[in-house]
């Protein structure tokens, strides 16, 4: 019972999540000139976070994560974004014109993408415990530069059902990624017109590579969480099925073992 209670609730999640039937259009509410108080450098060793009310507003549980961040990875820099301060780092253009009527949850995804662009570092979901430091893999020479949670270690490979990208961890270890830059522009075009539905989705050309995941069987009661992993979607098609990334993706992207690293509540 309890389990059935479990995916129940996840079930729930993915339709809360879900994106808004109707998105509006405006300009970025960004606050002109912010980004003169911007207080990190590209390149920085810096751990990223989001949280759209501000830290101060984090439920208890999710202060004590972020407090692991620097307990495990002293010395560096944690900044958690919210709506007021997301103008000291970002530009209108690192978002889109819908941002301010997307769900929260959304606006994470596509912040977390921008920023790891514009300045690398580590972004986890402010839900997510630090197991160990980052040190040593942040700072390693040679190896890939983006590095993402899935269930092996070492390369990428594009055996996509095994290896379905996780973004509650994203490791840039140097700004200016040119996958990221890939996958932040794909996010911004669809985010201009997000699906509202499956059927939607099914239709869409920028999921037409990954159209059989869209209704796995195995998904079940997780069903409606498909709109919510749109973007994660479009991640797995640029990673795993673009032809023109491939050369790109197995030399610049590895995986890190999902639980050995962080462990994220909510994943």
């Amino acid at each position: 019972q309890m389990f059935v209670r479990m995916l129940l609730k996840l079930a729930m999640v993915g339709k809360n999540k879900a994106a808004p039937a109707n998105v509006q259009h405006a300009p970025a509410v960004l606050e002109h000139g912010a980004r003169a108080q911007c207080d990190v450098r590209a390149g920085d060793k810096v751990m990223w976070g989001y949280w759209h009310s501000g830290r101060a507003t984090m439920p208890g549980y999710c202060e004590f994560c972020v407090r692991t961040w620097l307990a495990r990875n002293p010395g560096w820099k944690v900044v958690v974004l919210d709506e007021g301060t997301l103008s000291r780092y970002l530009d209108p253009s690192d978002l889109p014109s819908t941002f301010g009527s997307l769900k929260v949850q959304h606006r994470s995804d596509i912040v977390r993408v921008a920023v790891l662009r514009r300045f690398g570092g580590i972004y986890m979901d402010v839900s997510t415990f630090c197991l160990q430091g980052f040190e040593r893999i942040f700072t390693m020479r040679g190896g890939p530069n983006l590095l993402l949670s899935g269930p092996t270690d070492g390369a990428f490979t594009a055996d996509a059902a095994a290896h379905f990208p996780n973004n509650a961890l994203l490791i840039a270890r140097r700004p200016g990624d040119p996958i990221l830059g890939e996958w932040h522009r794909r996010v911004l075009a669809y985010a201009e017109h997000p699906c509202g539905t499956i059927d939607e989705m099914e239709k869409d050309p920028a999921f037409a590579r990954v159209r059989p995941f869209l209704r796995d069987p195995g998904l079940g009661v997780l069903r409606p969480s498909v709109t919510y992993l749109a973007y994660l979607f479009l991640l797995m098609d640029l990673l795993a099925y673009d032809d023109a990334w491939t050369d790109r993706v197995a030399s610049g992207v590895g995986l890190l073992p999902t639980g050995s690293w962080t462990f994220d509540f909510f994943v």
